[in-house]
């Protein structure tokens, strides 16, 4: 993808006109699907779009490095979409109201200010690159937003899609790594008073987070170290090799236990999609390992060891790698029926419940609305499909033919003790948990819960405070990448489309939001 758009570029430098229109075409949809999710307008995304590819057309010349060219027409929209929501949130009103003296004021003021921030302008452009270069993309990205496009946190959440609390939580991050850089801000300009004021409220903010920092609970691995921005799609280790590859987790076979790593790969419908979403794998191993221990006196699991030093020996020259995002498993007999337990009406249960009025052969009250609580939990089982195949829901009395009455009544009576357990805790993190579903084992003749357990992956997180019935909700999972893909048309068959670099930011940021309210809620 990144060698085509170098070639093109190439082509377009070299004044090849018909180059420009492969690349407009490669880009429209997806720049104008972006527009339209930061403005909310059709007909202004267009205009947003043109001026993008204008803009594109104009400086291409000066992109230093082709293979940054997504990165790059994606920063450009962005600044048109946050030029745009500055410019129309300015309180207005109508010019014959307007005396003229606060007019001439209005556009002296106006004019004073862009002549200092002219003069200021060079001076100031050393300490930015040099200060923002220290900074994670998605960090720089907020504090460019905050303290240069003057966007208050609640104007950056609405822009990127991501919770408030997260983006106050990524500013005090971000302030507490720049502390140790402080000193630039003094050596590097030569200040006036006003510039003087500004710096010095930089620095004061910066320096107002060292003790604010301490209490900021950092989403971390299994050594409690920070988490990192390397996406692992793929693994391969040393001594092993893997004997299963599934839409996320790549599992190698010990002998009588499991080694089940979850790469940051993602999914939707069923689909593996090509970009990778940074800490995913660890988000998951992190939750799942939570889970299992706070549900381990409902179900027993299989869950032998995250600690990478109590692996054995033959994986310890991998042990970097399977740090945070690995778990060692017991090898149990799975149950080839996947139990999904459903406490609100959404998603397929609310598309189902539309044409029926059922959920998989279960009647249900006249009258719902989309993401009601349900007047009891369902259980509607699913088949289990391999990567590539999609679960299709079964009835109850199917399942039972599939796997037997005893069976089927033992895995219905653990799955709703488990949601029960689950959804207390997550209550008391100010998290709906809507629905979820569980894979299960027999070891022993005992069952036990497999794979993953409430994670953003399996499970439907809603924030408490932003819940309301009669319409789809926030969520901390990937429905985000769903809706993303949903609005571009794609047909849902492989081959998937690259996702923009602002979905995996905002991808990542929820479920490292998940994360952090259900880990932190136990502390």
């Amino acid at each position: 993808m990144k060698n085509d758009d170098v070639e093109l570029i190439q082509r377009i430098l070299a004044g090849d006109e018909t180059a420009f229109a492969q690349l407009i075409r490669k880009y429209e949809r997806q720049i104008h699907t972006h527009a339209l999710r930061k403005i909310g307008d059709f007909h202004i995304a267009e205009d947003i779009t043109q001026e993008t590819f204008l803009q594109v057309y104009q400086h291409l010349e000066t992109l230093n490095d082709p293979m940054q060219f997504s990165r790059w027409i994606y920063a450009i929209v962005n600044h048109l979409c946050i030029a745009w929501h500055r410019k129309n949130r300015l309180q207005t009103q109508p010019l014959e109201e307007t005396h003229i003296l606060e007019i001439e004021t209005e556009v002296y003021s106006r004019y004073v200010a862009t002549e200092q921030a002219k003069t200021s302008a060079e001076r100031q452009r050393d300490l930015v690159k040099k200060l923002l270069a220290k900074l994670k993309d998605s960090d720089r990205e907020i504090i460019t937003l905050h303290y240069f496009e003057e966007m208050t946190s609640s104007e950056i959440g609405t822009y990127l899609g991501v919770f408030e609390n997260t983006i106050k939580s990524r500013l005090r991050r971000a302030r507490q790594r720049l502390k140790q850089y402080e000193f630039m801000i003094q050596e590097t300009l030569d200040i006036t008073i006003e510039e003087r004021y500004h710096s010095q409220k930089l620095k004061g903010e910066i320096s107002m987070t060292k003790e604010a920092g301490k209490e900021d609970r950092r989403l971390t691995d299994s050594e409690g170290e920070n988490m990192s921005q390397n996406v692992i799609t793929s693994t391969d280790l040393t001594n092993y090799a893997p004997a299963h590859r599934g839409k996320v987790r790549d599992l190698y076979d010990l002998g009588d236990e499991l080694l089940i790593i979850s790469t940051d790969r993602i999914s939707a419908f069923d689909v593996v999609l090509p970009n990778g979403i940074p800490d995913k794998g660890k988000v998951l191993t992190g939750l799942s390992k939570f889970w299992f221990k706070h549900t381990e006196s409902v179900a027993d699991n299989h869950l032998i060891s995250t600690e990478v030093e109590e692996y054995p020996e033959s994986l310890q020259t991998d042990a970097e790698l399977l740090k945070g995002r690995s778990m060692l498993v017991r090898k149990v007999d799975r149950v080839d029926v996947e139990c999904v337990v459903r406490g609100y009406l959404a998603g397929s249960g609310w598309s189902s419940y539309q044409k029926t009025g059922e959920i998989c052969g279960q009647k249900l009250p006249d009258g719902l609305q989309e993401s009601d609580r349900l007047p009891e939990l369902l259980f509607t089982p699913t088949t289990k499909a391999e990567q590539g195949e999609h679960d299709e829901p079964i009835s109850i009395e199917e399942m039972r033919n599939e796997v037997g009455s005893e069976l089927t009544d033992q895995l219905i009576e653990i799955s709703f003790a488990l949601f029960r357990a689950a959804s207390e805790h997550a209550e008391n993190a100010g998290i709906i948990l809507c629905d979820t579903k569980f894979e299960f084992g027999q070891r022993d003749g005992k069952l036990i819960v497999i794979d993953e357990v409430f994670t953003p992956d399996s499970s439907r997180f809603w924030p408490a405070d932003l819940y309301e019935p009669g319409k789809p909700q926030q969520s901390f999972d990937k429905q985000f990448v769903r809706d993303y893909l949903s609005d571009i048309g794609w047909n849902k068959q492989p081959p998937a489309p690259e996702l923009p670099e602002d979905v995996i930011f905002k991808t990542s940021e929820k479920y490292r939001e998940a994360y952090r309210l259900i880990v932190g809620a136990d502390q």
